[in-house]
């Protein structure tokens, strides 16, 4: 009976101090923005730059996928499914390129990108790319095609989504 009532007695001093150790409120909790540090961009992002157009060219009544960008002057083209380089690593590759006037084609490639990395076109000149290293950590990047460079580049941590928290007080009526 007493090992019983000790038990009880722990079980209750857990319950209050895990009460007593409340998370931050769920409101309250974001992604958190950095520099790339846990995956840094060298070894894990390569840019290559295309001396032509590749010869898969979407025609532009195939763009369900969003491939084009909105006045189909610049599209992209996912390279076959990822596969593995001669150190094992998984690699994913995409080819970004005009499709009329200059010619200004890139092939991005992301080594151990855990899902498909995602891509948008918000302009002509520029693609959103969301790289996910892991389930809590992606890397978000801004891509000129004419310069064939990123302009931005954040890590995005989603650790603190993920974490307990206490939901907010109801509202109090007045």
């Amino acid at each position: 009976m007493r090992l019983v009532s000790n038990h009880l007695f722990a079980l209750s001093l857990a319950v209050l101090v895990g009460a007593s150790q409340a998370g931050p409120r769920c409101d309250a909790v974001s992604v958190n923005y950095s520099a790339p540090r846990l995956v840094p961009l060298a070894g894990h992002v390569a840019v290559v730059r295309l001396t032509e157009r590749p010869g898969h060219v979407l025609p532009a009544a195939d763009d369900a996928a969003g491939v084009r960008s909105p006045q189909q002057t610049a599209a992209f083209a996912r390279l076959a499914a990822p596969a593995r380089n001669a150190a094992g690593e998984r690699v994913q590759a995409v080819d970004l390129y005009t499709t009329q006037g200059p010619v200004h084609a890139w092939r991005l490639s992301f080594t151990d990108a855990s899902g498909e990395v995602e891509l948008q076109w918000l302009n002509e000149d520029l693609i959103f790319v969301r790289a996910w290293w892991g389930r809590i950590v992606a890397t978000d990047l801004l891509f000129e095609l004419s310069n064939g460079r990123f302009i931005y580049a954040r890590e995005a941590n989603y650790g603190a989504l993920t974490a307990p928290c206490d939901e907010a007080p109801p509202a109090q009526a007045k």
